[in-house]
């Protein structure tokens, strides 16, 4: 689509002072997807848009300072072609003067400030079940039971940057201006585009990132200096009391079996499998029998068709345990 000169200024604008709605942030994407020279003038707009007012003291904030700075900077040559900047930096100064009020830090310490200042969006999928949402990239994102996933308001234009914590299996489009970043506190992934799990629940001793297609690349937060390539059904396994890490092969289908509302195990320690029953079902599980702990176990089962009771049941069929449930409090012996 064809965007006019005024109007991408525009948008920019209703961008930088968080006014866009989804119709412009789709429109803003667009275009910034049609060349090289567009993501130039974006980057080169927002350079200036935060240089004018950098410095100034939102108790001592004068709009028409800010405004002469804004014109001092856009004749030296950063941008040739004006587009009607100055009156569309005139409309919003209203607006930019209530952000400056609002958020302390922000314009005085410049863009990255400002950005921090608006609230992230959090999405949580609550224990006992699954999420399924679509981000403002085009992105799809799965969250298991018990996982809570953020990202900035600015998602999918200024950066594709999200921190996770739990389980999420994403399945990424593709772009090489922005790529798509997941932090957990322990590891990071970077990718254009690609589908891949990742694991980082904060109970959990390993972290873990399975690839299903494409390619993506990891860093160990614990230990800056180790960092890698996944390949298609690989895996990269973080212990996270030692910093210690691994790559090993993956059979992604089976990990991804929660996404279909299923429990997989496949081998699997019984303490593993507790807190997979704890986060699907929203329970509390004690283990009694510490020799339970470590033993093994394989299992396929369907969430909406099977309880807790049903899968408790079948596992004690192979293995001797015996359990007491009181309300949501589950006792194993």
């Amino acid at each position: 689509m064809k965007f006019n000169s005024e109007y991408i200024d525009s948008i920019i604008v209703d961008f930088l002072t968080h006014q866009a709605d989804e119709k412009v942030v789709n429109d803003l994407n667009e275009w910034l997807a049609e060349s090289d020279a567009n993501k130039k003038y974006f980057n080169d707009y927002k350079e200036i848009w935060y240089s004018s007012i950098v410095g100034m003291d939102e108790r001592k904030y004068d709009s028409a300072r800010a405004f002469t700075k804004f014109q001092e900077r856009t004749s030296v040559g950063l941008l040739k072609k004006k587009r009607h900047l100055l009156l569309i930096f005139g409309k919003y100064v209203a607006v930019l003067f209530v952000l400056l009020m609002v958020s302390y830090f922000s314009y005085w310490q410049g863009e990255n400030n400002i950005q921090n200042s608006f609230s992230d969006i959090i999405v949580e999928a609550p224990l006992g079940s699954n999420l399924k949402l679509s981000l403002p990239d085009g992105s799809n994102v799965w969250l298991n039971s018990g996982s809570k996933m953020s990202y900035s308001q600015g998602f999918g234009v200024s950066d594709r940057e999200l921190k996770l914590v739990g389980e999420g299996y994403f399945e990424v489009v593709r772009n090489e201006f922005l790529p798509f970043i997941v932090n957990s506190s322990h590891l990071q992934v970077t990718v254009l585009g690609t589908k891949f799990i990742f694991r980082d629940y904060c109970e959990d001793d390993e972290a873990i990132v399975s690839l299903k297609e494409g390619k993506v690349a990891w860093q160990n937060l614990i230990q800056h200096d180790q960092k890698g390539f996944l390949s298609p059904n690989e895996k990269v396994v973080l212990d996270k009391r030692y910093g210690k890490i691994h790559i090993e092969s993956s059979v992604v289908d089976n990990a991804l079996q929660w996404t279909k509302g299923a429990l997989f195990f496949d081998e699997v320690p019984f303490v593993t499998i507790v807190k997979a029953l704890e986060r699907s079902y929203n329970v509390h599980i004690t283990i009694m029998n510490d020799s339970l702990r470590n033993h093994c176990f394989y299992g396929h089962f369907v969430r909406n068709e099977q309880s807790v009771r049903d899968i408790l049941d079948a596992l004690s069929a192979t293995t001797p345990m015996h359990y007491d449930i009181k309300g949501s409090n589950i006792t194993i012996y």
